[in-house]
């Protein structure tokens, strides 16, 4: 895909609200509250319960590594999944659903089903003792185990470097990265100098992502201070340590913002200068659908790869329609003269709050066939909401969105070449 289209592709669905740490213990039970070689499970409560009522408690019931699906290890497919389940009168679990995917159909099916044939609860009670249903939330982070690095050793007498000062934060999560749904755990080693600076630092077990890995390393470097290593003599030497670092994305933190979940469509139109500057841009929707397009702009408007090819100025439009359960997508016509340059098509199952549950997105860029793209349903920014007066009763189940770019004339292309 050219850098045009994975400008394009992203839509709707960019995200923001993250979460990195570094890890000090193993990952903990939710039933029980003691270490478990398991995949991660925190459980989040949705009570139904009246005020004055009981929860409901669980007496049986874990996910553990050994539950990791084969298919899944093999593939090296990780993330969070979040269910919903319904526990009956008698503590028994029904209706389980997922309402946020890993991004792995094995991983979102196995937690839904271990949940089913293994959570048992003492069921929640009202005021008067009698027994009710409750509904529930649960967090489920699968994360492959891998083997450590384990930290070098030390001469006898000496005493190891000491940090003072310097960390990893949410705030440092890679913005792309984060976009990409990417986690992972990125396993470093590095050199503590005598001045207590890091002076090297190497990655020893890769996340998986390139740029949570490069984005490890810079930090430490960066940030980390010690009181360095002293031998058996007191003089300050150099250590190396090895620190494993654990970028997860806390979703249940990130709100998604509310957008009307009204059919409509917004319209950006823009001309870019031959030397790729923007001229002029302005956008048309109505106020609900103003989110449509943001800040889109105060952004770049082409990537720096076409923009520094052309030879004359170009009109652009750039339009996002969206549409909810049955109704048709108002998208608009191609004005004479325009050329499409790329068509991205989403569609959106939502739960009963409006967050995207699945959703695919496919791409298309002119002479060529559509492509699928990933998608992370947890990363959408918005939640779609019925706007006060809507002639909806229900709050909408499907959502299908459609970004077009046209331009005049047609944009070369990354590779080089014109597109007709």
């Amino acid at each position: 895909m050219s850098r045009l289209g994975r400008l394009m592709s992203v839509g709707a669905l960019l995200v923001a609200g993250i979460g990195a740490c570094i890890p000090g213990a193993r990952a903990q039970d939710a039933a029980s509250g003691e270490a478990t070689d398991a995949p991660r499970a925190e459980l989040r409560l949705t009570s139904t319960v009246c005020e004055g009522c009981k929860k409901s408690e669980l007496i049986s019931g874990s996910i553990r590594l050994e539950d990791y699906p084969v298919e899944a290890r093999r593939n090296g497919e990780e993330g969070t999944v979040v269910v919903q389940f319904d526990i009956d009168t008698r503590g028994i679990v029904e209706k389980c659903r997922v309402v946020r995917s890993s991004g792995s159909n094995a991983l979102d099916a196995q937690s839904c089903a271990l949940i089913v044939e293994r959570f048992r609860y003492k069921p929640a009670r009202d005021s008067e003792g009698d027994p009710i249903a409750e509904k529930r939330t649960q967090t489920i982070r699968w994360e492959i185990e891998r083997e450590v690095p384990s930290e070098p050793s030390v001469p006898e007498g000496w005493t190891r470097a000491q940090l003072i000062s310097g960390g990893i934060g949410k705030d440092d999560y890679p913005i792309e990265a984060r976009r990409n749904g990417e986690e992972g755990v990125t396993v470093v080693r590095y050199r503590i100098g005598t001045d207590g600076t890091v002076e090297k630092c190497s990655i020893l077990q890769s996340s998986g992502s390139e740029l949570l890995d490069t984005r490890s390393c810079a930090l430490i470097v960066e940030r980390f201070r010690y009181i360095p290593a002293r031998n058996a003599e007191g003089a300050p030497v150099a250590e190396t340590r090895t620190q494993p670092i654990n970028w997860e994305i806390d979703w249940d933190l990130y709100e998604p913002a509310p957008a009307a979940a009204v059919t409509g469509s917004a319209v950006l139109t823009a001309k870019i200068g031959a030397d790729g500057e923007t001229r002029s841009c302005s956008i048309d929707a109505l106020p609900e659908l103003e989110q449509l397009m943001g800040a889109a702009c105060e952004s770049e408007l082409l990537p720096p790869g076409i923009a520094g090819k052309l030879t004359e100025p170009v009109a652009i439009r750039l339009i996002m329609a969206q549409a909810f359960d049955s109704d048709p997508l108002p998208m608009p016509e191609i004005l004479p003269g325009y050329s499409v340059a790329v068509l991205t098509s989403a569609v959106m199952q939502l739960d009963e709050t409006g967050r995207v549950a699945t959703c695919t997105i496919t791409t298309k860029e002119l002479n060529s066939q559509p492509k699928p793209v990933p998608c992370n349903p947890a990363a959408a920014p918005f939640r779609f909401v019925l706007p006060e007066g809507s002639e909806r009763t229900e709050p909408p189940g499907e959502a299908r969105m459609e970004v077009r770019l046209t331009t005049l004339p047609a944009l070369p292309d990354d590779s080089g070449g014109a597109k007709p």
